[in-house]
């Protein structure tokens, strides 16, 4: 299924040639979705960060009909996929754990640290998300271990994209499942 860019998009920079089939994102701003819009969903993408501190995410039911901030889409949920090589502070949010951009007091959220960063790879190794979305809740795994449980997911449905944010991050192999 194609990628689509809204029309709130304006730097976010992507590569469709890559050698892995997949797509480059770099920039500092805007959102790439697709056309469709899911519900219940099970959401597998490889990725791996070309530059050290890059710092992307998936975002899963985003609305699309505002703007939160730098173009990304208001109303939306964005698990973090960010370089955790260097920095390993909270600031900003560990890899795996969730963005409720423009959704106040949603506080359901286990998140495991630990795992987190033992499941992180180096700069320019392949990773994996596998990310499932049910009813009010999210899942996400990182190469395979489980990092986040979180509840209060608002939206019953949206789009499922990739955000721009810093640095040089390559995406390949997305695939989705629909949950009946």
């Amino acid at each position: 299924m194609p990628f689509k860019r809204p029309s709130q998009v304006s730097e976010l920079q992507i590569e469709d040639r890559c050698p892995t089939g997949g797509w480059i994102s770099e920039g500092n701003s805007g959102w790439l979705r697709y056309d469709k819009q899911y519900k219940d969903f099970v959401l597998r993408v490889e990725f791996r960060f070309l530059t050290d501190n890059a710092d992307s995410g998936v975002f899963i039911r985003a609305v699309g009909d505002s703007i939160f901030l730098r173009g990304w889409p208001g109303s939306s949920l964005q698990v973090q996929a960010r370089d955790m090589t260097r920095n390993q502070t909270t600031n900003p949010i560990f890899i795996g754990n969730i963005y409720r951009h423009g959704q106040r007091g949603a506080t359901d959220t286990n998140f495991d640290s630990a795992a987190a960063l033992q499941a992180s790879t180096k700069t320019g190794e392949w990773q994996t998300f596998e990310i499932e979305v049910r009813g009010d809740r999210v899942s996400a795994k990182l190469n395979g271990r489980p990092v986040l449980n979180a509840g209060n997911v608002a939206n019953p449905s949206g789009y499922i994209g990739v955000q721009g944010e810093a640095g040089t991050v390559e995406f390949r192999s997305v695939q989705i499942r629909e949950i009946n």
